[in-house]
């Protein structure tokens, strides 16, 4: 049987906060030149293509159309795979993947169906990382906004909060103005604004 990793909260130190803190912007950086990178590389291919394998009238795209349709595939099997092995090593495995990819497909003198493969693999690659990116600066944030699955009672949510360093950044107001009026609308108002001041 699987044993799930401890995932106790625990109290931000000043310290870990900092720590933190750099971990997230390491995190923001990498995901910028991620994406630079693959749109740089997406730009270079399709000079490469029309250059060196000699596609005419855009054809390159179907190659990148064959990365982007993988990806949108492999989104959920890529976030079961994170759930079991990890965030950073699904993204790793996914750099590796595009890594390889890339350079294989460099090998071939001209288009072959078959390279048609190594696109998948790269739109699969892009998704471990695309998917796995924003959770992790997610997890690492001190904000929150408040849900649905949220406890209503205010010392019930702010203990939970509390244990895990938490702040309410935010909670959605529906106001129903024309169907339940303005005095209605203007007193679930306050009752909502009196609820997030009292966090």
């Amino acid at each position: 049987m699987n044993k799930q990793p401890d995932r106790t909260p625990t109290t931000r130190t000043p310290t870990r906060q900092m720590q933190i803190r750099g971990r997230v912007v390491l995190i923001l950086v990498s995901v910028f030149l991620w994406f630079m990178a693959y749109n740089a590389v997406t730009t270079a291919f399709s000079r490469y293509a029309i250059t060196v394998w000699k596609m005419e009238g855009g054809g390159f795209a179907s190659c990148l159309m064959v990365a982007t349709v993988a990806a949108i595939i492999s989104y959920i099997p890529v976030g079961a795979i994170s759930a079991r092995i990890g965030r950073k090593k699904t993204i790793l495995l996914g750099l590796c993947a595009m890594l390889i990819s890339y350079s294989a497909v460099f090998f071939y003198p001209t288009y072959n169906v078959t390279a048609n493969f190594f696109f998948a693999l790269i739109g699969c690659g892009w998704a471990a990382v695309g998917v796995n990116s924003l959770p992790m600066v997610v997890e690492m944030s001190k904000g929150s906004e408040i849900g649905n699955k949220y406890p209503k009672d205010v010392e019930t949510l702010k203990h939970k909060l509390d244990v895990r360093g938490l702040r309410i950044c935010n909670a959605w107001f529906s106001s129903l103005l024309l169907s339940e009026g303005y005095e209605a609308t203007i007193e679930a108002f306050i009752k909502h604004r009196d609820f997030l001041h009292a966090l």
